[in-house]
């Protein structure tokens, strides 16, 4: 999470509402005690962060300061309150709709939901020059237009970008085979010892490998044990694989 570099550069931005996180659990209470009917959620990048009004986050920053709470924005590293980047450096484009020509013969596809839409910016290789979007005031967008750029998409705000990977599709069960080594973020290393398969009593499961510590670090910490893990593991804890 990156530190807003000044409060008064920020604050003069024309934005409806200000996507911030709370680093203290006293201002947290006194933030949803003040502003509770107001303070709503954003999801960004897999991140849960706090949104608020622009005024009413000026309110709640008056009161955070009076309070005695630390939000110097100019470049304080003890700061309690933090603005994700994104909303300083430019408005996020609403997109609420998408179509498509799909044949020769002009059928179109279209949809207005938001996890169709988002699922769509998010996977390139799905792509195409025959999509078209549109933000909450009517205007018409192509891909290449938002490239680059920030959208909100029901309550999630990313970058639009051609190197984005599915996360719910990172990883299949092809991609560890037998004797496969998988590194995760921890430092562990651990080596496939059956695919598809649990080592508990040996039933199919489709969407689960079975690994066997194979550092020190991993060993330490599992006892040498063998244990079972799914994709959804998987995509989030692998940093690397070698077949």
């Amino acid at each position: 999470m990156k530190h807003i570099q000044t409060f008064e550069s920020f604050i003069n931005e024309a934005k409806d509402e200000i996507i911030f996180s709370v680093d203290d659990e006293k201002l947290d209470q006194m933030l949803h005690s003040r502003f509770g009917k107001k303070l709503d959620y954003e999801d960004v990048k897999g991140d849960s962060y706090y949104a608020l009004p622009k005024r009413e986050f000026d309110q709640f920053i008056d009161l955070a300061d009076s309070s005695g709470f630390d939000v110097d924005y100019d470049g304080s590293e003890d700061s309690v309150v933090y603005v994700y980047e994104s909303t300083i450096n430019e408005a996020a484009i609403e997109i609420v709709y998408y179509s498509e020509v799909i044949d020769n013969f002009g059928k179109t596809t279209k949809s207005s939901k938001a996890d169709v839409i988002a699922k769509l910016l998010q996977t390139p290789d799905d792509w195409s020059d025959d999509q078209k979007f549109e933000d909450k005031l009517g205007k018409l967008y192509f891909i290449d237009d938002l490239i680059g750029k920030t959208v909100k998409v029901g309550n999630k705000t990313f970058k639009v970008e051609e190197s984005i990977v599915n996360e719910a599709a990172l990883y299949k069960i092809e991609d560890f085979p037998i004797n496969s080594l998988i590194e995760f973020k921890d430092g562990e290393i651990w080596k496939v010892v059956k695919a598809g398969m649990r080592a508990s009593d040996s039933r199919v499961k489709s969407g689960e490998i079975t690994i066997s510590p194979n550092n020190k670090l991993a060993k330490d910490k599992h006892i040498s044990l063998p244990i079972d893990v799914n994709l959804e593991y998987l995509n989030a804890n692998v940093s690397k694989i070698t077949k």
